[in-house]
Order: C-alpha cells, then sequence, then structure tokens
C-alpha cells in the first residue's frame, strides 16, 4: 500500500508538470516532496540490502522532481555563519569547540589526504573519474557506503587526530564509525541529528549545512516513532500552516568547501544540501 501511494503521488507529480506552467511548480513541489519523504523513511528502516530497489527508484525520481525547488537556491547565501578555525591543536578542540558544545569548521587540517590529490596524492584525486573507475568502477554502492568495504579509497583519507579526544575523560575507546557520502548536486539530506560526534570532511564539492542546537528541538517537529531523530520539515520550502513555530528556530549555517570539515556535536540538528557533485567522508566517535 505504501508503495502504491508513492507511484501515485509522482504520477500526479508528472501530471501536473505537464500542465499550466504558471500553476505547476507549487503543487510538483508538494507532491514530490511527500513521495520523497514516504521513500527516503522506506530508505532508513533497515539495512539497505533488505530494501526493494523501488524504492531507491522513486527516492531519486521524487528528487529529480523536486529540481525547480531546488534551482531557486542555487546561488546559497549564509546570514548567520559558523565559526571557523585553522587547524586548532587538539587541546583546543577539546576545551574550545567540544566543550562548547558549537559547531566549528577546521581549515587546513586535510592538505595531506591524497584524496584531495595534494602533498603526495597525485593520481588518487576523488575528482579522477577514471582513478575512481579503476578502484571502485566494479562495485555495485548505497550512496552512504562504509569505506572499509573499498579499501583502496580508504587508503586515500586519514582519519584526524581530533576523532581520537573522548567527550569525557578517561571514557573508553570506542571505533570510530567512517562513511563515505556521493552523490549529484541537489541531493538533499533532510534536517536531522545524529547521538555521536561527527567530523564531517570535504573531499570534492561543496555542501550548504543549516544546524540547529538540540534546545530548538521543539519548534523542528521530529517525526513520531522510529524516526524520531528526523523533522518533517523541509528547511528549504516550509508549510508555515503546519509548522508556524519552525520560523522561530535560531539556527548556523555554512557552505563546506573542499579541504575543509565541519564538527558536528552530538543532538545537533543538521539539513544538507549538496550544491554540485559532492564526495565526503563522516567519521562518527564518542
Amino acid at each position: 500500500a505504501g508503495g502504491a501511494a508513492v507511484v501515485d503521488l509522482l504520477q500526479r507529480a508528472c501530471a501536473a508538470a505537464d500542465s499550466d506552467v504558471t500553476a505547476w511548480r507549487e503543487q510538483v513541489a508538494e507532491l514530490a516532496t511527500d513521495a520523497y519523504e514516504r521513500s527516503w523513511e522506506q530508505l532508513h528502516c533497515g539495512s539497505w540490502k533488505s530494501i526493494a530497489s523501488v524504492w531507491r527508484q522513486a527516492f531519486g525520481f521524487a528528487g529529480v522532481l523536486q529540481k525547480p525547488r531546488l534551482v531557486l537556491y542555487e546561488e546559497q547565501g549564509v546570514d548567520f555563519p559558523v565559526r571557523r578555525l585553522a587547524m586548532p591543536s587538539l587541546e583546543e578542540f577539546r576545551r574550545d569547540v567540544m566543550q562548547r558544545n558549537s559547531p566549528v569548521i577546521i581549515t587546513d587540517a586535510m592538505e595531506f589526504w591524497p584524496a584531495l590529490g595534494r602533498a603526495g596524492g597525485a593520481g588518487r584525486s576523488w575528482k579522477d573519474l577514471q582513478y575512481l573507475r579503476r578502484v571502485a568502477g566494479w562495485r555495485t554502492v548505497p550512496i552512504e557506503v562504509r569505506l572499509c568495504r573499498i579499501p583502496a579509497l580508504a587508503r586515500d583519507i586519514i582519519t584526524p587526530d581530533y576523532c581520537t579526544v573522548p567527550r569525557i575523560e578517561n571514557d573508553e575507546d570506542e571505533d570510530i564509525a567512517v562513511n563515505a557520502w556521493f552523490g549529484p548536486g541537489g541531493t538533499v539530506s533532510p534536517l536531522h541529528f545524529d547521538p555521536k560526534d561527527n567530523l564531517l570532511c570535504q573531499v570534492v564539492g561543496a555542501k550548504y549545512l543549516r544546524l540547529y542546537a538540540p534546545e530548538e528541538s521543539d519548534k523542528l517537529y521530529p517525526v513520531e516513532g522510529l524516526l524520531s531523530n528526523t523533522s518533517q520539515v523541509q528547511v528549504e520550502a516550509p508549510d508555515e500552516e503546519r509548522f508556524p513555530d519552525f520560523h522561530g528556530a535560531a539556527y548556523l549555517e555554512c557552505v563546506l568547501k573542499e579541504g575543509e570539515m565541519l564538527y558536528i556535536p552530538p543532538g545537533y540538528w543538521h539539513y544538507v544540501k549538496s550544491l554540485d557533485t559532492s564526495f565526503s567522508v563522516s567519521f562518527w566517535w564518542t
């Protein structure tokens, strides 16, 4: 029943797109957004291997139908910028970043990553499609993938020393979870939060991020049930009637560029949109 409903939404969105140009944009955006949200929920309810491929196809079609709305935001401005630090020491990171529980962009800390094709990384740049085809072109992978599954690419990155800084002194060490994210411009991750410390490292392209402190949660309308760490609100096209308090939520924002890493504290809500073809790596730890 859920799949049939999404197919119906996509068919109606396509029909609207073929109708009067002056009236279709809002209707297409509404229908496509509904299909996008339902597909996204299905894709995040279990292991990607157990999810029918039709949900991935529906998610992709819905994303394409949202494109006219995304075009409105290609020139992304930043009104409430995230603080920036140039490669702080580990003690500065612990004291001035983690203990303050605030997002920070860290610059100059990825210079020796082979994936960026800099210092010693010639021929291993992730911008080089021939290189990617050679080391990973034979694999079929989800948009989010553990880098341990592609050892050749895992060797192109360096786990930041900041990931060794514990949130609690004398806390037991846990494994650092490393995930790679790739996709075309316009790819969106809905507003959500993660329970662990997070370093998002931008390797290729740029991403726009908007971040809300945990204290703003009541204004972000979390989904009820299993996806309670996800907001119901479409950040850049909010429904003001359904979510009247959303515009009152304070936030920070940034455009994360190649060679920069963004620290996201646990519980901090974040919305992510790729501004062009993008390759990122996330490090999660506690």
